[in-house]
């Protein structure tokens, strides 16, 4: 930083970066992870305030995604399965020990994900349930950050609701979040493709939304 302000010039700055022997930096190293993981001052704050009400969905992030065409729950259900196993932090829970919460990594077999349509009378109807189940609460000491719900309007519109915690999630990770099960969903799709299955294989996605919610919608055309 001194160096900056003794050569103000790009010039001076240029000659000093060539002459100077600057400082070794350590070398990075993986490490092995510890038995007892702390959680960070952030995560201490969301946990603290979420035992005190588990019932308040202050810091729930709700998305919503819509999907218009025929769509596979099957499929979508092992695109979600396989997003929650990549990223820990959506199978994280966070018991309390002696010394303070701590983070425990739940194995993905144990993660419990059932995409199965629940069916709904309209649109308003899906809004209703949409928003009931955004908004239950979240106990991160025994369940992990995310829960997902697909809501079925007719045999062509589905919602895909996916909630997560704050705890493991903030606003700027909902856009990656749908973009990685939008990609996990197609490479299924793909998959069973090569088996002799024909299945929706294209993607398109826009945003949508409404005064309840705002979605993603995913319109899926046939190969």
């Amino acid at each position: 930083m001194r160096d900056l302000f003794d050569a103000p010039s790009v010039a001076a700055l240029a000659v000093r970066a060539e002459g100077g022997s600057g400082r070794t930096r350590p070398r990075i190293t993986s490490i092995e992870r510890p038995e007892v993981v702390p959680v960070s001052l952030a995560q201490q704050r969301m946990w603290f305030i979420n035992q005190l009400d588990k019932h308040s969905a202050a810091y729930n992030s709700p998305l919503p995604v819509r999907l218009t065409g025929k769509v596979d729950d099957r499929a979508l259900e092992l695109a979600l399965r396989d997003v929650v196993e990549r990223h820990e932090t959506l199978r994280t829970v966070y018991p309390e020990s002696a010394d303070g919460p701590i983070q425990v990594v739940m194995s993905a077999d144990d993660v419990k994900i059932d995409l199965t349509p629940v069916q709904v009378d309209d649109e308003s109807d899906m809004q209703a349930r949409a928003a009931a189940f955004a908004f239950e609460g979240f106990d991160v000491a025994a369940d992990i950050p995310l829960r997902a719900r697909l809501f079925r309007i007719n045999p062509t519109e589905h919602v895909l609701l996916v909630v997560v915690h704050h705890i493991s999630s903030d606003g700027f990770s909902l856009a990656p979040l749908a973009r990685d099960v939008v990609v996990a969903y197609t490479a299924e799709q793909r998959d069973w493709l090569r088996t002799g299955n024909r299945f929706l294989c294209s993607t398109r996605i826009s945003l949508c939304g409404s005064e309840t919610y705002s979605a993603m919608r995913v319109t899926m055309a046939r190969c």
